[in-house]
């Protein structure tokens, strides 16, 4: 982190791994930052990545934005799946 005096530091972009909802998939590929076999462990991976961000906020961060809220057709790295039938996270 390098903050600066006159700007917010800002994470703009963290995404986290993929798990593929059985049933709630548009698309049969993988496509994410890494793949984890169940709801547990994807849970698991986004805890230790939350973890990671709020580690960097004494030095300066201020904030973030997690930008796979759904999943789309090919990326299925979202907290929930594309049809928003279920939480994944």
């Amino acid at each position: 982190m390098r903050p600066e005096k006159e700007r917010a530091a800002v994470l703009s972009e963290i995404g986290g791994h993929t798990y593929r909802e059985p049933g709630h998939s548009a698309c049969e590929e993988l496509y994410g930052y890494g793949t984890c076999k169940d709801k547990e462990v994807l849970g698991k991976a986004y805890r230790e990545l939350m973890d990671k961000v709020r580690a960097l906020i004494p030095q300066g961060l201020c904030a973030s934005v997690y930008t796979q809220w759904a999943d789309i057709e090919e990326e299925i790295n979202g907290v929930y799946t594309w049809d928003r039938e279920v939480r994944k996270i």
